[in-house]
């Protein structure tokens, strides 16, 4: 959401379709672990990767409560720290999934890998 200057401006100046998809993305990302815990009890050779994607699900809930919180502040020129802190936790639930976990069997698996190590190197 925030991988251009261009998307991060509008979102600044209140853009409405800009706006709409960080809604839609923050909605996702808050409701990460009810997803995950609606597909109840994992097998045990599974039980590992549930815990890793329920940590990953606690930094995803907080930091999209972090950006909407810190984007309303940001707008009333309050400064950016709110905005800067939710982004920092939605790396780290990518960063708390293992790289071995992120097995890129399709395209898109392997740019979904990729955009994660780039994060990764970021922090």
């Amino acid at each position: 959401m925030f991988s251009s200057q261009q998307t991060l401006t509008a979102l600044l100046n209140s853009n409405a379709a800009a706006t709409r998809k960080l809604n839609a993305s923050a909605r996702t990302l808050t409701a990460c672990s009810k997803r995950v815990k609606a597909l109840g009890a994992a097998p045990p050779k599974y039980r590992h990767a549930r815990a890793a994607a329920l940590r990953a699900c606690d930094h995803f809930e907080v930091g999209a409560d972090l950006v909407k919180l810190g984007l309303i502040a940001a707008q009333g020129g309050l400064g950016s720290d709110l905005l800067v802190e939710g982004a920092s936790k939605l790396s780290d639930g990518v960063g708390s999934i293992p790289a071995s976990e992120l097995k890129g069997s399709s395209k898109k698996d392997q740019e979904i890998e990729d955009e994660a190590n780039q994060l990764r190197q970021g922090s």
